[in-house]
């Protein structure tokens, strides 16, 4: 094990960096990603051709392309059931999208409660729960996370999302459950009741 300070993100210049590209050539692309195949070379030689990075076509400052939310109406979170067509099953999730050119994070997390929940929050009530890399091998994005405290009905729902079910509410015990019992795999919703529940204790 080495001892001592971490090294801060990205303290290297390009030049420096231990991973360099040689080669980048578009794969495909639809109205939400681009896909690239790299050729690229780390420090010790290491050559990877065709190396695949999905990068989304819009991000914000922090190469933030994507926001989640969870929804909190009188001390209880709020998950929805959504069935997932790329791994075939059913996942407790909460809201979360792509952000829009022109928005900020925490106006995209708004956005995403009334589509995918159909609830509104107070601007105010909109608390920042951290950052998260969802594939960093792979994915060149970020997902920023929230809680809206003292949600209430509202909005629109848009229904044309392949797979999204109703909304369910539960406990902040039941909530904790289902974490530790794996019901609860999605990782952005792992990450954001985990940390909801950090910052009540």
């Amino acid at each position: 094990m080495i001892e001592g300070a971490a090294p801060a993100v990205n303290d290297k210049s390009d030049d420096e960096r231990p991973v360099r590209n040689f080669d980048r050539r578009k794969a495909l692309e639809n109205t939400k990603w681009n896909v690239y195949l790299d050729h690229i070379r780390t420090d010790q030689g290491v050559e990877v051709r065709n190396y695949m990075v999905v990068e989304p076509k819009i991000r914000l400052d922090g190469k933030v392309s994507g926001v989640a939310v969870l929804p909190v109406i009188d001390a209880k979170l709020i998950l929805r059931r959504a069935y997932r067509y790329p791994l075939e099953q059913y996942f407790w999730e909460i809201p979360r999208g792509f952000v829009e050119p022109g928005e900020t994070s925490e106006y995209s997390a708004l956005r995403e409660l009334s589509e995918e929940a159909g609830m509104i929050c107070a601007p105010e009530d909109l608390r920042f729960l951290g950052s998260v890399a969802p594939e960093a091998s792979t994915l060149a994005g970020m997902v920023d996370i929230f809680v809206a405290l003292k949600c209430r009905p509202g909005g629109t729902r848009d229904m044309q999302e392949p797979g999204l079910g109703d909304c369910h509410v539960f406990t902040v015990n039941q909530a904790r459950e289902m974490i530790m019992s794996n019901e609860v795999s999605e990782s952005h919703t792992q990450i954001a009741v985990c940390r909801y529940l950090l910052a009540m204790n």
